[in-house]
């Protein structure tokens, strides 16, 4: 009998991984993907955008109804947040873990990432609850998690 399995190819994790299902992770860094479209799926890199970080693309705000650059306050053009001149087709963030890699185009876990701030080496618990448009992504630092404080 076997016990010793094989090494896994392929080190992948996805969103739905994380649904309702807190994981434990050893965050190790990010870095921004190019959206260049996918080959495989047969997307170009305008159709790939529904999988990129929102407001990444394009660089100024447009009205959705009228196709109008949007104004801001002070009467400027409306820069959206995201944009970086680095990446003009728009970008996802690839999540790098020692467990594996997550990549996605989710705002509100990039969100949750920029105010949770986990440091290379820090372990994280890592959570999504909800569906669709009611989706819920937690992180904790291990030093904040409730079984972690003293009694």
């Amino acid at each position: 009998m076997e016990t010793n399995f094989p090494e896994a190819k392929m080190n992948y994790l996805k969103p739905v991984d994380f649904q309702n299902n807190p994981t434990r992770l050893v965050f190790q860094g990010f870095e921004y993907v190019a959206n260049e479209g996918n080959d495989y799926q047969g997307l170009t890199w305008e159709e790939n955008l529904q999988y990129c970080i929102p407001y990444c693309y394009p660089e100024w705000a447009v009205d959705p109804k009228t196709g109008t650059q949007r104004q801001g306050r002070d009467g400027e053009p409306f820069r959206n947040r995201n944009w970086k001149d680095e990446y003009p087709q728009g970008y996802s963030i690839r999540y790098i873990f020692e467990e594996g890699v997550l990549e996605t185009g989710s705002g509100p876990l990039w969100a949750t990432f920029c105010q949770v701030a986990p440091q290379q080496g820090q372990e994280i618990t890592l959570e999504r609850v909800g569906e669709k448009t009611s989706t819920k992504w937690m992180i904790r630092k291990r030093s904040q998690e409730p079984s972690d404080l003293p009694i």
